[in-house]
């Protein structure tokens, strides 16, 4: 269908839904899952899920978790580090060079290593 046509976009909705009513009602259905309608934003152009935002076929990381890792205090204790480093690892493909610029770091969690 030529999306330049007035009515392709509603006609091509209205198609989409009758196709994936099924498969979603099921899937609801048999998982045991609910919604409601009042939560629940279709078509949208950009999307925030578990850190990421998803728009135009893009996947980036939400720029409060960009700046919550800039802001991050310099860690003082092993955990704190196993922190950071879990958050950090958790976006590792956003990071360019990530395992060569966390290995000084994660040598810090080795057993006596003295923190400078």
């Amino acid at each position: 269908m030529p999306f330049g046509l007035t009515n392709a976009p509603a006609t091509f909705c209205t198609l989409m839904n009758e196709i994936l009513h099924p498969y979603l009602d099921k899937f609801l259905v048999g998982n045991q899952l609910y919604v409601k309608r009042e939560k629940c934003e279709f078509a949208q152009p950009k999307v925030y899920f578990l850190g990421h935002v998803i728009s135009h076929g893009e996947l980036r990381m939400d720029e409060s978790k960009i700046r919550a890792i800039q802001e991050w205090e310099a860690p003082t204790k092993v955990i704190e580090l196993r922190s950071f480093l879990g958050l950090a690892n958790y976006y590792r493909r956003f990071i360019s060079g990530y395992f060569a610029k966390a290995a000084p770091l994660t040598e810090l969690l080795k057993k006596n290593k003295p923190w400078v």
